[in-house]
């Protein structure tokens, strides 16, 4: 499900108080983040990204944002998806050249079995990246299967969740 991306916003620019995550629901593991609540206002739609500087309440250390229009965010996340639907039938092709590799005549089996994990993955991680794309982009926003130090969590204003 995408996150709701709204024209004004809070933000929370959260650290990560531990380096080990603890048992959270169904099953998986969590980790606490602490920090401050930043009020975001995004640029109008059409104009270029607007650059924030946050400090990080727990370690001093000071952190550059760059916030996007609703637009803007809506054609990169358009943009991760369409990179995915792309790496696809390239994936495809690559599995039916493994497949006619054990038939005879295809390409070297290095470079096909080589092709298949990583565009694979290259369809994942841009998947994920759109699904997690917030319209705010710097240190630990947008970067899915990565743990950072700090990271951008976003406030619902329909239903005042965090996510």
């Amino acid at each position: 499900m995408a996150r709701l991306v709204e024209p004004v916003q809070d933000a929370l620019v959260g650290h990560r108080r531990t380096f080990f995550g603890h048992p959270g629901l169904n099953g998986t593991t969590a980790w606490d983040y602490q920090g401050r609540v930043w009020a975001i206002k995004r640029p109008a739609d059409g104009k270029p990204g607007v650059r924030h500087c946050v400090t990080c309440l727990e370690c001093g250390r000071r952190l550059t944002y760059h916030v996007y229009s609703v637009a803007e965010t809506r054609r990169r996340r358009i943009a991760r998806w369409v990179g995915a639907a792309v790496c696809f039938p390239g994936w495809v092709a690559a599995m039916l050249a493994v497949g006619a590799r054990s038939a005879g005549n295809a390409p070297p089996l290095v470079i096909t079995m080589g092709s298949v994990p990583l565009l694979y993955l290259m369809i994942f991680w841009l998947g994920m990246a759109a699904a997690r794309e917030i319209g705010v982009a710097g240190r630990g926003s947008t970067l899915p299967l990565f743990l950072p130090k700090h990271k951008v969590f976003l406030r619902s204003q329909y239903n005042g969740d965090w996510v």
